[in-house]
């Protein structure tokens, strides 16, 4: 699949196959009433997620930021192995716990976030889906957290920073954008987010950071602006500042490659975790 012009497809092609797993495994497991319960109403939740996508299309077909394509593999074969299972009548109970851990606190539900964002803005029906989304995880980590082993299959969810945990501040206007990248930054540190350029500037007066991700697009203040005047604020921020241009710029300005690292789009998420990752830990990446 060409993910740059499908990944709306592709989200929605897992979100169905995510209804039609947990709708049969509810059957499956019919003899146990309460986890066939549970089941289906995550079937019928997904179902409602593959609705709420089949709206329409990005109408330039462009996303700014793409999952790993090990990401979108890891998602694809463990939804195919446990209906392989399933086919087969070897899946286990604990091989359904893991299967709902694993992909249910992937990045798959954040990109679901991200393309509906895309298609419908700042909406009712979205801030409805976010809200939806940390319900549905809180369910799955209360329903696991009750099994008597319940710990083994809450490890897969620890969101474990992957080194000494640093502060970042993510300057980002377009909710769903803001809500995958702030997943995405979280297994580095805590991450704050400012809608425009004055909100995260008006953050760092209160707060030091180690590192920020910036749209370079800030209308109404120029980010090279944004740039001086956080410098101005903490000067360790210096070098510090991510910026990320996405297609409304054929080229980054010299002068922003020249301050700190630039992640171009199409950008995959892993690209944009490691630059901020790099930066953080005081080295520089440019492009």
């Amino acid at each position: 699949m060409d993910t740059m012009d499908n990944l709306h497809d592709w989200v929605a092609s897992i979100e169905a196959a995510a209804a039609t797993l947990y709708r049969r495994a509810a059957g499956y497991f019919a003899a146990e009433s309460g986890f066939a319960a549970f089941l289906l109403r995550l079937a019928e939740e997904e179902e409602w997620h593959h609705r709420l996508l089949a709206a329409g299309h990005l109408e330039n077909g462009a996303w700014p930021v793409l999952p790993d394509p090990e990401t979108m593999r890891r998602i694809e074969v463990l939804f195919a192995a446990t209906t392989a299972q399933l086919d087969a009548g070897t899946l286990t109970r604990a091989g359904m716990y893991e299967a709902l851990a694993a992909a249910e606190f992937s990045e798959w539900n954040d990109f679901f976030l991200y393309c509906l964002g895309s298609l419908r803005g700042d909406s009712a029906e979205f801030r409805t889906a976010v809200a939806e989304i940390g319900r549905h995880k809180a369910q799955i980590v209360d329903y696991l957290g009750a099994l008597p082993d319940g710990s083994r299959y809450l490890e897969v969810l620890r969101n474990l920073p992957e080194f000494e945990a640093k502060r970042i501040l993510l300057v980002e206007g377009r909710p769903g954008l803001a809500l995958l990248l702030r997943g995405a930054l979280g297994a580095l540190g805590e991450v704050e987010v400012a809608e425009s350029g004055r909100d995260g500037l008006a953050l760092m007066e209160r707060q030091r950071y180690d590192v920020v991700l910036s749209d370079i697009d800030m209308t109404p203040m120029d980010s090279l602006d944004f740039y001086q005047q956080a410098v101005s604020l903490d000067p360790a921020l210096a070098g510090r500042i991510v910026f990320f241009a996405d297609q409304r710029h054929e080229t980054p300005q010299e002068e922003h490659v020249s301050l700190g690292a630039v992640v171009a789009a199409p950008a995959l998420l892993g690209q944009i975790r490691r630059a901020v990752a790099l930066v953080a830990s005081g080295a520089r990446q440019l492009h």
